[in-house]
């Protein structure tokens, strides 16, 4: 019912706007979200977010912060902007909070419907599994060029804290793994082989790199990864593949 009013709004919106500006079509696809309420979404096609882990020491899972902060998901194919999000680092999923008229509901979207989201400024998309690949989940987007785009897969790992009559988690991150996406097909650059699997045809620019970066990829990695990134970019050619 909801895609059938969605529809007619929106070819209301071509016929009367339509030289309006994107942020005024965007103000007025809120408006209609807002007009329907968002519990009658497909955000609703989720489950209900229950907290497994006690927490302590404020090391959380999440992205950023602990608290929920604004952002967009493109999710089932549409678009949903100015949403409560929570991404969950630690079990990759993606947390919505909704208000309803009973109040609040935080829900966790179904990963396979969700093809990308904006957090707090940082940009994800959802690379699903494909032929058993060791490449899938949540990438922050670090870089796009016209043929190569740059990715992190953020991670954390766990503490189990034992006190006389509770237990308690801690959440630390561990070191992100990278990925370059070349016409939709991802490669992992985690090492300096790794690399040079990629772009063989620029192993003494990698070998130079790595060897005389040794500091900055310690204390910077993801300005140590950007940085060879756009060497490489900036004189890569697609048919050398």
């Amino acid at each position: 019912m909801r895609q059938d009013y969605k529809l007619l709004f929106c070819l209301t919106l071509l016929f009367s706007y339509f030289t309006a500006s994107s942020q005024e079509y965007r103000e007025a696809y809120e408006n209609f979200d807002d007009f329907v309420n968002k519990e009658n979404t497909n955000l609703f096609y989720g489950k209900e977010y229950v907290e497994q882990h006690a927490l302590i020491n404020n090391k959380h899972k999440f992205f950023s912060k602990s608290s929920f902060l604004k952002g967009e998901v493109v999710y089932s194919g549409q678009i949903y902007h100015d949403l409560d999000l929570k991404y969950n680092i630690f079990d990759d999923l993606l947390i919505v909070k909704i208000e309803k008229q009973a109040g609040d509901a935080t829900f966790e979207l179904f990963k396979n419907r969700i093809q990308k989201f904006s957090i707090d400024g940082h940009t994800f998309i959802n690379i699903p599994p494909k032929n058993n690949t060791e490449v899938h989940g949540f990438f922050e987007v670090l870089r796009e060029t016209h043929s190569l785009t740059l990715l992190k897969n953020h991670r954390k790992k766990i503490n189990k804290l034992l006190t006389k009559n509770f237990t308690y988690f801690e959440f630390e991150p561990e070191p992100a793994q990278y990925v370059i996406s070349i016409s939709e097909e991802y490669y992992k650059i985690n090492s300096q082989s790794d690399w040079a699997k990629v772009f063989p045809e620029h192993i003494k620019k990698i070998d130079s790199y790595f060897n005389n970066k040794k500091a900055l990829r310690e204390s910077a990695p993801d300005r140590f990864m950007l940085e060879l990134f756009l060497d490489i970019a900036e004189i890569y050619n697609p048919n050398n593949l």
